[in-house]
């Protein structure tokens, strides 16, 4: 073999080792169903659950930042006096530093809540394309696998089946979803 037709191998070889199967994007990278679950859930159930419970919710909020500044406030003018200050130039000094760093954080949280918006939403859309993938792959296999089993049967079980999903199934669902609806109730 030529030098050049060595080169011209490896040149083709090279090509066909980079055309293998491509990865998806949440293949690369390396999301897992289940943490996909738990941001899903904390997405979906956090905003929910302040929702439906706002009385209980927001007061229980609104006091923990109130305790939080409270002590942080008292703590900061208590330093402030122990330093020489008096009283009312340490708690002026105390409201001004407060103010300060409110300012500052509500900066950072403007300037960084582009990103977190830009990086949920590509989360987001990763792990629908996750799902959608293993959902269908999943799902030919489970369907695969009834229609092998339904072709299997022979009339009187497939008579049977179908018996048995009308007047066990359905009335145990039925009676299933009336008992969690009627527990939510209570909880409401």
């Amino acid at each position: 073999m030529s030098a050049s037709t060595k080169g011209v191998l490896q040149e083709s070889t090279a090509a066909t080792a980079s055309d293998g199967p491509k990865l998806r994007r949440w293949q690369e990278r390396k999301l897992s169903p289940t943490r996909g679950l738990i941001f899903l859930g904390a997405a979906v159930g956090t905003p929910l659950i302040a929702l439906l419970n706002f009385e209980v919710v927001g007061h229980l909020l609104a006091e923990v930042v109130i305790l939080v500044l409270e002590i942080a406030e008292e703590l900061l003018d208590t330093l402030l006096e122990v330093v020489g200050m008096g009283p009312g130039s340490a708690q002026m000094l105390t409201a001004y530093i407060g103010a300060f760093l409110l300012a500052l954080l509500l900066f950072f949280v403007y300037r960084k809540s582009a990103t977190w918006s830009r990086n949920a939403k590509n989360m987001l859309a990763d792990y629908r394309e996750m799902y959608a993938d293993l959902l269908k792959e999943r799902g030919n296999d489970a369907l695969g696998k009834f229609i092998a089993w339904w072709g299997a049967l022979n009339w009187i079980g497939k008579a049977g089946v179908v018996i048995f999903v009308l007047l066990v199934v359905i009335p145990l669902l039925f009676g299933l979803s009336v008992g969690v609806g009627m527990l939510i109730g209570l909880l409401i």
